[in-house]
């Protein structure tokens, strides 16, 4: 999940130093940051170190890291459309930086157009969903144009899949997600010639919705069982998750039992992605992602 570094001491060392714009904007920090969990860990793939509102930056917005609260967003009266390659050229920096440093595959990622909107309206995006809905369906389709030159970009410097973390949009009722969400999430995956994940909160509820966006793969929320919901996911779906990240605060046997148990429950599965429901939390202790990894790699139904 994107947030996989943040509970390394030497992420955090790193934030004692630096604001998280200046990890954010500096291509080299990009590929420090995002190589980190590599060189502890045996994973199988890189995910691009950068934040779902970068692409508010092109639409003239002002996006600030305070160090409580969460980021906070300025937004101009109207929006603009700023040429997204040149504004956020730090991120293609960063992704060639560490096209020369790795041996595993770069997973590079957007925010959702609908989570995107839930910080512009500072975490109230329904109220304008109500109140004007046609203003509030124009908006998101600015964002899910600027998001979609994002990702060609990212694309066009090397990474190798896409995941759209629309993390809010599975709070919405089933017909406003219908109306508002899964048109935006169709057209960022129909257009794009790389393999797509999609994750949302809810999604192990919303699992058809989730499946007509036509995305290469699904990562599900700890919500209900991952076999479970693959009887609804056809074959050639992959399916990722979805253990909660909570369960990494367990002692190492319980730890090391409940990720057996969930491999096991997928076992022969060639579509399956073993991950967590959700991002890491910044105070898991190191040494537990440690036994769950080491406990994936040396299991054999993983084999």
């Amino acid at each position: 999940m994107r947030q996989a570094g943040r509970y390394l001491p030497e992420y955090q060392k790193l934030r004692q130093t630096h604001t998280l714009e200046q990890l954010f904007r500096c291509p080299e920090k990009i590929a420090e940051v995002t190589l980190q969990p590599l060189k502890r860990f045996p994973l199988d793939a890189a995910i691009l170190f950068a934040d779902i509102l970068h692409i508010l930056l092109p639409l003239g917005c002002d996006v600030t890291f305070p160090q409580t609260g969460g980021p906070q967003v300025s937004a101009p009266e109207r929006l603009q459309e700023k040429d997204v390659v040149n504004t956020l050229d730090f991120v293609k920096s960063g992704i060639q930086l560490l096209k020369e440093e790795l041996s595993v595959p770069l997973i590079g990622f957007c925010g959702g157009p609908f989570t995107v909107a839930h910080y512009l309206f500072e975490k109230k995006p329904e109220k304008m969903l109500h109140q004007d809905p046609k203003g509030f369906r124009q908006i998101l389709e600015m964002i899910t144009d600027a998001s979609l030159a994002y990702l060609k970009m990212q694309i066009d410097a090397g990474v190798h899949a896409i995941q759209i973390f629309d993390s809010w949009a599975g709070t919405l009722p089933r017909a406003e997600l219908e109306e508002f969400v899964l048109p935006t999430l169709k057209k960022l995956t129909g257009a794009l010639n790389v393999p797509t994940l999609i994750f949302s909160r809810g999604s192990a509820f919303y699992v058809q919705e989730f499946l007509s966006v036509g995305a290469d793969g699904i990562s599900f929320d700890a919500g209900r069982p991952l076999a479970e919901i693959r009887k609804e996911v056809p074959k050639q779906i992959a399916v990722q998750g979805n253990l909660p990240p909570e369960f990494l605060y367990s002692p190492p046997d319980v730890i090391r039992k409940k990720t057996r148990e969930h491999l096991a429950s997928m076992q022969g599965d060639p579509g399956f992605i073993m991950n967590l429901g959700h991002g890491m939390l910044p105070d898991i202790p190191v040494e537990n992602v440690q036994t769950f990894i080491e406990t994936v790699t040396s299991s054999p139904s993983v084999a």
